[in-house]
């Protein structure tokens, strides 16, 4: 009987030491879920992404956020950010992206049992389509004797071409001066613009930077020279015409005095400007817009 009682208890002892055994290597319960969001807010270089963290069991949540690259399945090892302690939802600001380029985004979270991603989503940035003269607002000119001045910017054919197909729906300004100035639209012309497509008159109640709609989108002819001129009448000592100034293009700055002849030439104090003019299109096919900016 006492070796029944020996050998039962031995039995026990072994039975406990496993289960203890076992344990010991008995990795936590439960499951961590890692999603990534589709990806919004998408411009020319930004972005805005995001995930969530759940978890259920013993694990560890430490930092998360989203990784992101031009390959599919990025890491961390890649581009990434740190937007996450724990769990719950998170939001990701992506920025210095290159225009029109697919970019793979994974939601990751730095856990216990190691880095975990979620699912993958991919986005494309929009097409920045805008050539630049250089439009960072400088200073202002005007008439020494005042007088009527007309001053524009003359998109060449070459430079037109990624538009062909679209809308002009938007004009940008700078003026320096409030009161009543007109916006006229021209299809070609080398030297001077020659077809009229729109004439609208526009009143502006102080300096900055101005946005004219055009409720009826115009066609783009990508066939021929795009100018856009603005003109004001103005007294001498006002300065109605915003400009920015290094870049020396002819194209950029064009002008007439009281109706006159159409010049691009620097002299008399014209410095080297290019007037502070955009133009916007739309291309109606995706629901997109665009900026065009003298080149």
């Amino acid at each position: 009987m006492n070796s029944k009682i020996s050998t039962i208890k031995g039995f026990v002892a072994l039975l406990c030491l496993a289960m203890v055994l076992a344990a010991c290597k008995k990795k936590p319960e439960g499951e961590i879920t890692v999603t990534t969001k589709p990806v919004t807010n998408i411009t020319e270089t930004s972005a805005r992404g995001g995930g969530n963290v759940s978890y259920t069991g013993a694990f560890t949540i430490g930092a998360g956020g989203i990784c992101y690259g031009e390959a599919p399945n990025p890491t961390v090892y890649d581009v990434y950010t740190d937007d996450s302690h724990g769990t719950g939802d998170f939001v990701s600001e992506i920025s210095n992206l290159k225009p029109n380029t697919k970019y793979y985004v994974r939601a990751y979270a730095n856990t216990s049992s190691g880095l975990i991603y979620g699912n993958e989503e991919s986005f494309t940035t929009k097409n920045e389509m805008w050539l630049d003269y250089g439009t960072s607002f400088n200073t202002c000119w005007g008439l020494t004797d005042g007088g009527t001045l007309t001053w524009a910017v003359m998109f060449p054919v070459e430079v037109l071409s990624s538009y062909a197909g679209m809308k002009i729906s938007k004009v940008r300004v700078y003026v320096g001066e409030s009161g009543s100035y007109t916006l006229d639209i021209y299809e070609g012309g080398e030297e001077a613009p020659s077809n009229k497509i729109l004439n609208k008159n526009n009143t502006f109640s102080y300096e900055g930077e101005k946005e004219i709609t055009i409720a009826d989108a115009i066609d783009l002819n990508a066939s021929k020279n795009l100018w856009v001129a603005f003109t004001k009448t103005h007294s001498s000592g006002q300065y109605p015409a915003g400009s920015s100034l290094g870049k020396n293009n002819p194209n950029a700055r064009w002008r007439s005095v009281n109706a006159g002849s159409w010049l691009n030439s620097l002299s008399n104090g014209w410095k080297d400007l290019c007037w502070c003019i955009k133009v916007y299109v739309t291309d109606e096919a995706k629901g997109e817009e665009y900026e065009i900016v003298f080149p």
